[in-house]
């Protein structure tokens, strides 16, 4: 029945057979082929996953507890595929504590605010047939890095903890060997990458710590920096000149330092701001065929910084004084015993010399040998500040409040720089050039007791200078010795345009009231910082002291470093103006004017030092102050001539046999005139008018002058007969 019956059905011929049998083949390889592609593309040949809930490490001498350093939330994720390779790491939190139990600032760095994640790192590398053609937007390598807030508390104490720490290690040799050889490998590295044309994406934000730096480890006030928000991103582009070209973009915003007040708690209570900036902006280009393009740089970075604001009161730069002065000078040592100098095994010194000096020298020749000796430029660095301001305030900060805005009637001083620039470039050879210049600086009195007819203007260019000419320019220039020259050079250079400074006695005299009125003096006895640390109770186990003289630890230090080294000074400055007026609050006053020129170049080779000097134009005379700037009549701003034009030559030679020296001087011509004395009467007598502090400095003083002081006009001079009648009316 089944055979009749298929029999009556429709067969398929051969070739129907054949060409199903055709397509069920080609339908398996496809699947095997998207199989084969997704298992290749999306499966991972390896992963890891790896979590560390917290650890903790406790730094400690024979003698005391240094550091207590807590680490939570480590996760590592690794995943590989034959295409990708994945790598995530997050950090939860890090802190590192000061184990004393008293101390004022316990916790060195912590985490500002309760976010989750401290660090987050995601690398992501491509692996590409060799054949594959990479595009511009196609990377090798792309890291993604979140950062969040942290903050440090900078104490020296702490620095010197660790330095201690380290040297009692003795652990010189292996750390420099170490260095040495990843600096050897990083180097290398470097080297193939930029020749494989590596690209890297970055795609970076880091909230940038805030340091707190306090006046002492005991005191409630300190500076504060906020570094603000760094981002930093990489782009590729094509030139036609420069080929592939690798971009990154850096930009650095929201940069606040400030003066704090802390509670007993450490929360901020009072806060005055002290320096105020805009965006940093950084662009950063590396070429990554640097072998094909040799008139161009390898690496050019560029740096613009719109401005940057400084605000100072009188207290406020007495603070950052002290901090200098109190932080920078405390250590832990100090409350070591000099008994508890531990054997830190210096009979091993020299030879441990030897040794790194054998591995600096080598990693040095393979350095050389992996140059050319083709010098090329393989660095340029451009920076320019286009205006940095500083003003002054008398009085106090208030610290009572946060941010709190400044009162204006206040002011002293404002001082301004135009258009700071400094480029620096490097060259394959080992050779260097740094240029630096400044187009105008301005320095004004901002008191309140001005009038508006007052000369408030105290510095600036001069009024003959072009207002396009730049005041001040420098350089410093480093070529290493080769073939040619057989000894190094160092050339540096410095040059100031004509200025004119308005010096006002009674100014002058305020701004040293600010400067040294609130400094502690030299006798009087400050306060210990509290430095203690925590003792380990096996302190009976201490070492033997071994002292080591300062004679040997100095004679190993003692080297010529200056042998085969010329070094080259030169400084000009073109006659610049001293103005001394007879009345500050009239613009046409009269005035007495010192002008000179100054030229200065020194030399020294080896041991051997000549030094030339020249002192040109020098002169005194009286004039108009409105008379001098008006540049059109130019000839006529001389109304008497005190001091004619006198010059002076200066010449000095000395090495490790002789010193010599040879002065010259011009005649020297004097004529002293009628409106010169009035003058030196007016500023003397503006003395009298100044209203400051200073009365109270000298009730202080408990001796007496030799002399009795009388007043100018008690005097019988004669060259003061005839002028004291019109002072008197």
């Amino acid at each position: 029945f089944q055979d009749s019956l298929m029999k009556k059905l429709p067969q398929a011929t051969v070739e129907d057979q054949t060409k199903k049998k055709l397509e069920q083949e080609q339908k398996n390889i496809e699947i095997n082929d998207k199989t084969e592609k997704i298992v290749k593309k999306n499966t991972p040949s390896l992963k890891i996953d790896a979590n560390l809930e917290e650890f903790r490490v406790i730094l400690a001498s024979k003698r005391a507890k240094l550091f207590d350093i807590q680490v939570q939330g480590i996760k590592a994720n690794i995943s590989q595929a034959p295409e990708k390779t994945l790598i995530n790491l997050i950090l939860s939190d890090l802190r590192v504590l000061d184990p004393y139990k008293k101390a004022r600032y316990q916790q060195i760095i912590s985490q500002q605010g309760d976010d989750k994640e401290l660090l987050r790192v995601d690398l992501s590398l491509f692996n590409y047939p060799e054949e594959y053609i990479k595009g511009v937007d196609v990377y090798d390598c792309d890291v993604q890095v979140q950062f969040a807030k942290a903050t440090i508390v900078f104490l020296f104490k702490h620095i010197d903890a660790i330095l201690g720490f380290l040297n009692s290690l003795n652990l010189t040799k292996a750390a420099l060997s170490l260095a040495s050889t990843q600096a050897s490998a990083a180097y290398e590295q470097v080297q193939k990458l930029q020749e494989q044309a590596f690209k890297v994406h970055l795609d970076v934000t880091f909230n940038a710590p805030n340091i707190i730096i306090p006046i002492n480890s005991y005191s409630d006030q300190a500076l504060f920096l906020d570094l603000g928000k760094l981002t930093l991103k990489t782009n590729f582009y094509d030139d036609p000149e420069k080929f592939l070209v690798e971009q990154q973009t850096v930009q650095l915003e929201n940069i606040l330092a400030s003066r704090i007040k802390f509670d007993q708690d450490c929360n901020i209570i009072g806060e005055v701001i002290l320096i105020e900036c805009a965006e940093l902006n950084t662009s950063i280009n590396r070429l990554l065929y640097p072998d094909k393009v040799k008139t161009e740089p390898a690496i050019s970075i560029k740096i613009d910084w719109e401005s940057v604001n400084f605000q100072l009161a009188n207290d406020d730069y007495t603070s950052v004084m002290k901090v200098l002065m109190e932080n920078f000078s405390e250590n832990i040592r100090d409350q070591i015993p000099e008994s508890f100098q531990s054997d830190q095994f210096y009979y091993k010194e020299a030879e441990q010399e030897k040794q790194e000096d054998q591995l600096i020298d080598d990693f040095i020749k393979k350095q050389k040998e992996l140059h050319t000796d083709e010098v090329l430029q393989t660095l340029k660095m451009k920076a320019e500040i286009k205006k940095m301001t500083l003003t002054l305030y008398l009085g106090e900060s208030d610290l009572t409040v946060r941010r709190a805005p400044r009162d204006d009637k206040l002011k002293l001083a404002n001082v301004q720089i135009d258009t700071l620039e400094a480029v620096f470039r490097q060259q394959s050879d080992g050779g260097y050039k740094a240029t630096g210049r400044v187009k105008n600086f301005l320095l004004d009195d901002l008191r309140v007791m001005n009038k508006p007819t007052s000369v408030t203007r105290l510095m600036d260019r001069h009024f003959t200078v072009d207002p396009n000419t730049h005041m001040f320019s420098a350089s410093f220039e480093f070529k290493p010795k080769n073939q040619t020259c057989e000894t190094e050079l160092r050339k540096i250079t410095a040059q100031l345009e004509s200025l004119y400074i308005c010096v006002n006695l009674n100014y002058l005299m305020t701004l040293q009231d600010f400067f040294i009125s609130g400094l502690p003096s030299g006798n009087a006895e400050t306060q210990q910082a509290i430095t203690k640390v925590d003792q380990s109770e096996n302190d009976q186990n201490q070492m033997k002291t071994t002292v080591v003289s300062a004679k040997s630890s100095q004679s190993t230090t003692t080297q010529t470093s200056n042998v085969n080294v010329e070094t080259r000074l030169e400084i000009s400055v073109k006659n610049p103006e001293i103005i001394l007026l007879e009345d500050y609050h009239n613009s046409n006053s009269n005035c007495l004017v010192l002008a000179l020129a100054l030229q200065m170049r020194m030399i020294q080779i080896d041991n051997e030092i000549k030094l030339y000097g020249w002192l040109k134009d020098l002169t005194i005379y009286s004039s108009n102050f409105a008379e001098l700037k008006d540049t059109k009549n130019s000839s006529s701003k001389i109304k008497y001539r005190i001091l004619q034009p006198a010059k002076a030559d200066i010449f000095l030679s000395m090495n490790n046999e002789q010193q010599k020296i040879d002065v010259r001087i011009s005649d020297i011509i004097i004529s002293i005139a009628l409106a010169a004395i009035r003058t030196m009467i007016s500023v003397t007598n503006s003395l009298g008018m100044r209203q400051s502090t200073m009365q109270e400095e000298t009730e202080k003083l408990s001796s007496k002058g030799l002399f009795t002081s009388k007043s100018f006009k008690e005097g019988d001079f004669w060259f003061t007969k005839g002028i004291m009648k019109y002072f008197a009316s």
